[in-house]
């Protein structure tokens, strides 16, 4: 079999390369984000991986890049792509996730006589299941064969580490514009705690819709679905993402639901 090789850069140490085996060891809250980078004179230069905390935007680049703060860890993440973006949300989203990182590490292998480097999107560390390693492409450019040979030997590679992996691409318009609408309610909005206690009461007791939730409560209007939404994005509550948002939505518990009655 090919060698096959990780490079990354653990926080505060200066990158380093292992075999790719050592992948099951490292957690993705310990990594700093990489990219390509090229060193050498003219006609030698070599690619490697260097950190890369910040993107890189040049003129004529075909993708926008920026930075995420992933409210999950506290931590902001670079990502090189708009569908980088509402990937990284959606592992926001997601009560399961405790820990996240973009382009984690270099992964080195041979095929064919071919020098091949990958780095990965999105590396994840989930409560009670494998991490989870994703690569993020459009749908249209899935079938590449370029793209095949990464994605396979990847799955590979994270397979033989005892990780879960994924290619993904974009998902329903409905379910993307949810989710970029809750994630604008990632932070504590104002009046939350203050509020939480009645809305989260009043949802959890029966099936209300928003209308109804708003007509029952006793706090401020203005506060009532800044609220609602946050402990929508927390897990406490949830609603279906495959329907459009809209009064007549029903309200459902989330999986991080309180398991005791909450008195407002």
């Amino acid at each position: 079999m090919d060698r096959r090789e990780v490079t990354y850069a653990p926080r505060h140490k200066q990158t380093v390369t292992r075999p790719a085996s050592e992948l099951s060891i490292l957690d993705p809250e310990d990594l700093l984000p990489l990219r390509l980078h090229y060193e050498g004179p003219p006609g030698q230069k070599k690619r490697t991986g260097r950190d890369a905390a910040r993107p890189t935007n040049y003129r004529g680049q075909t993708s926008i890049g920026g930075t995420y703060w992933f409210t999950r860890t506290g931590r902001r993440l670079p990502y090189a792509s708009v569908l980088e973006h509402l990937r990284l949300r959606y592992a926001d989203l997601d009560p399961a996730t405790l820990g996240a990182v973009t382009q984690p590490f270099l992964l080195k292998f041979h095929r064919g006589g071919e020098e091949h480097l990958h780095i990965p999107d999105l590396f994840l560390r989930r409560r009670g299941q494998p991490k989870l390693l994703v690569d993020v492409r459009p749908r249209a450019l899935q079938g590449d064969p370029r793209s095949q040979l990464f994605f396979e030997t990847t799955r590979e590679i994270a397979q033989a580490a005892g990780l879960d992996y994924e290619v993904w691409g974009e998902p329903t318009v409905t379910q993307a514009h949810n989710v970029r609408f809750l994630s604008g309610f990632r932070r504590q909005p104002l009046g939350f705690t203050e509020a939480s206690p009645e809305v989260l009461h009043l949802a959890l007791g029966d099936r209300l819709t928003i209308a109804e939730l708003e007509a029952a409560c006793f706090t401020p209007p203005y506060f009532i679905r800044p609220t609602l939404f946050h402990l929508m994005w927390r897990g406490e509550l949830r609603y279906d993402l495959d329907r459009p948002l809209n009064n007549r939505t029903r309200i459902l518990p989330g999986p991080l639901a309180p398991q005791r009655p909450v008195h407002p």
